[in-house]
């Protein structure tokens, strides 16, 4: 809660040896741009929620490994979101209503868990392609429905379904504008 609900604006400049950010660090603020440390491995739960002005690109260092519950619910990123190799866990909601990215979303092959709304509402310019095999979990946000991990994303193109995926809760992908979809032979 370093800075929660601050009315703090303008930009954040890590020092590149930060490992961690903690839980509402900057949760509703004012800031407007973030350079994250080289060296950061986790973000914590609502580390960034609720900042309507932090704008342009989202540059995820190389370390990172852990990104929170709505780490970045409701913020207006544009530009490219690249997700690191080595991440492994991506919270429920971490990206939800976080903006429109430009190219494809790539997800690691580290992932394992992909929950609902993770990026509910962001906007995509290009493909969804999975790197792994991903395990699609039923959210346990329960709000008006049930909410999709890739709803209303806008994502284009072929989906190919990772091997190893059985089931897909409902709502996981709806919104988008596939041209076709591929599934694995392990789905049932």
């Amino acid at each position: 809660y370093a800075f929660y609900h601050s009315g703090m604006s303008g930009a954040v400049i890590f020092p590149d040896d930060i490992e961690k950010i903690d839980s509402y660090a900057f949760s509703s603020t004012s800031i407007s741009s973030i350079s994250l440390p080289k060296e950061l491995k986790s973000i914590g739960d609502e580390a960034f929620k609720d900042n309507a002005h932090l704008v342009g690109n989202l540059a995820l260092p190389n370390s990172l490994e852990n990104i929170g519950t709505s780490a970045f619910e409701n913020c207006q990123f544009s530009g490219n979101l690249h997700l690191p190799d080595g991440l492994k866990t991506i919270g429920r909601a971490s990206f939800c209503n976080a903006g429109s990215f430009s190219g494809n979303l790539e997800i690691p092959e580290m992932i394992s868990l992909i929950y609902g709304s993770t990026f509910e509402g962001s906007k995509f310019t290009g493909n969804l392609i999975f790197k792994g095999n991903p395990t699609f979990a039923e959210s346990s946000y329960i709000s008006i429905g049930n909410e999709g991990a890739f709803e209303g994303c806008g994502f284009s193109g072929e989906l190919v379904i990772p091997d190893g995926v059985q089931d897909i809760p409902a709502n996981a992908f709806s919104g988008n504008e596939f041209s076709s979809i591929v599934f694995p032979n392990s789905f049932s």
